[in-house]
């Protein structure tokens, strides 16, 4: 068996540098999301929907309540 040794052309390595660039940014970016999120930087998480949700569950009871009233 004969080995060959292939090369790329200059735009073919310009296009791999590209995607792996591109790949990258993407990467880091969702790296920084992940460490936001884990850090709560921007104290957007659902500590702030638990009241909503407590409000929603007694909306329920209370239609409940009233449809058994009937």
């Amino acid at each position: 068996m004969s080995e060959e040794n292939l090369r790329y052309s200059r735009e073919d390595l310009a296009e791999f540098d590209k995607i792996i660039q591109d790949k990258l940014t993407a990467a880091r970016k969702e790296l920084s999301f992940i460490k936001e999120t884990l850090t709560r930087n921007n104290e957007s998480g659902t500590d702030t929907t638990a009241a909503s949700l407590k409000v929603l569950e007694d909306g329920a009871e209370t239609a409940e309540k009233e449809s058994l009233n009937q």
